[in-house]
């Protein structure tokens, strides 16, 4: 049989194969030779070691066979199939990692690729969890026999709970406005990861963002604080850790992947002006009740999601809001209290190859030009009298640049927005003149502040 395991597997973590090259995999003292050609995986040997057993399989066209299996792990119930230490996979699948190191600060960042070893969701979730908070909502009541009767009013009954992350040495920590709600007057009670507990009142929170703010007594400070990353270079695939306190169990991690990185507001039947613009990771880490409001992290530490809501009835679909939707929604709602969400008052829609294609047949003509079907958006309507109709901007129109940037999807166009802020928009117009052609253009424009949406 083949040795244990021990740390020296670190030095021979599964690494990511490429087409036409041949990779050398080190794991517990066995190894695993495998040539790809054309995406066609074959393997004349390999030698799998987990725990105390070992595991002997054949990979071709990305199936495997197993020709002998012994593996066994005591006191686990480690299947050959299953994952193993928290991230470590055996029985015959290769563990692919493409990581992002990430700085809330960089303009921008490249992938790279980076093998996953036993103790990365370890690492990621050490990292995180001081700052990882539990909130409990305090109700207050009557001071007699069950909360009912006279005597002095007391705070103790827990109405609701929640997670939250400590973004702030002085304190400030983000959560999910569901979590809070009605809590304005009343305090919050916060339990820290090493078991302190201190007194918390929310700032201010959102309830189209589901993002809210809340002080933790700064008497307290300095407070352990996570890094902030950013989610716009996720891909789906990458690896995330989920952490919180679900179902009351509190400093509980979950682990998986990011299973879309643009799941819209629309696709969950969630309506509203204000939420027309959101869109969430969906994940199928374990996210429950009690998990909302906590961290979603990247395996380099870094947050990358706020942790909200699952789908009911089904496991392994879970969504959080994308870390750089809610660092915007915080920064408003420290400098303003509120958000202030702008208002052009035009319908969107993302154009493909085949809308395109669809609306040339419809019309007879070539319009949308080929280069609409990357991205671009068409506005079905613009609101007579609404700030993008007084801009200039025509039923009909597709916005193809931003600000001179391509456009590639609505929210390339929502982004820019600010109320009160010129945003330069470069569209094509179906040529009524000639009815053959379109004309190109720039409209500059200017929203304005959503009222109650």
């Amino acid at each position: 049989s083949l040795p244990m395991a021990t740390a020296a597997s670190r030095r021979g973590r599964w690494c990511v194969a490429r087409a036409l090259c041949t990779k050398q995999l080190e794991f517990g003292g066995g190894g695993l030779e495998a040539g790809l050609k054309g995406g066609e995986v074959s393997s004349s040997c390999s030698h799998l070691a987990a725990a105390a057993g070992g595991i002997t399989t054949s990979f071709r066209t990305g199936r495997w066979s197993s020709q002998s299996q012994s593996a066994a792990s005591a006191a686990s119930g480690m299947t050959s199939t299953g994952f193993a230490a928290a991230g470590l996979m055996v029985g015959g699948f290769v563990a692919t990692l493409n990581q992002t190191p990430i700085q809330a600060e960089a303009s921008s960042s490249s992938h790279r690729n980076v093998p996953i070893g036993r103790n990365e969701v370890a690492d990621a979730a050490e990292a995180v969890a001081p700052a990882v908070v539990n909130l409990a909502v305090l109700a207050r009541t009557g001071g007699g026999l069950f909360g009912v009767g006279g005597g002095h009013d007391r705070e103790g009954v827990v109405a609701a709970t929640g997670s939250g992350f400590i973004i702030d040495t002085k304190g400030v920590c983000v959560t999910n406005a569901h979590v809070v709600r009605g809590a304005a007057s009343t305090k919050l009670r916060v339990t820290l990861h090493d078991g302190r507990t201190v007194e918390g009142q929310v700032v201010a929170a959102d309830a189209a963002s589901d993002i809210a703010v809340v002080q933790l007594d700064e008497k307290r400070a300095p407070y352990p604080c996570v890094k902030l990353g950013r989610s716009d270079n996720l891909r789906a695939g990458e690896w995330v850790v989920a952490l919180g306190s679900p179902l009351h169990l509190s400093n509980t991690v979950t682990v998986g992947i990011i299973s879309n990185v643009t799941r819209r507001a629309s696709d969950l039947g969630m309506g509203g002006a204000a939420r027309a613009r959101m869109a969430y990771l969906q994940t199928d880490a374990a996210i429950n009740q009690g998990n909302s409001g906590g961290p979603l992290c990247d395996l380099d530490g870094r947050v990358v999601g706020v942790n909200t809501m699952k789908a009911l009835g089904a496991d392994g679909v879970s969504f959080a809001i994308p870390i750089d939707e809610a660092r915007r929604v915080v920064t408003q709602l420290l400098d303003h209290g509120r958000v202030r969400r702008p208002y052009l008052g035009m319908k969107l829609l993302e154009l493909n190859a085949g809308i395109c294609e669809s609306l040339r047949t419809s019309t007879g003509t070539p319009f949308p030009p080929k280069e609409c079907e990357r991205g671009a958006v068409l506005l079905p309507h613009v609101h007579p009298g609404a700030p993008a109709d007084r801009c200039g901007l025509h039923s009909g129109d597709v916005i193809v640049k931003v600000n001179e940037k391509d456009v590639t999807g609505v929210q390339s166009v929502l982004d820019p927005l600010e109320p009160g802020k010129k945003v330069h928009f470069e569209v094509v117009r179906r040529d009524e003149t000639t009815r053959k052609g379109f004309v190109r253009l720039c409209v500059v424009v200017q929203a304005e502040e959503m009222r109650g949406g």
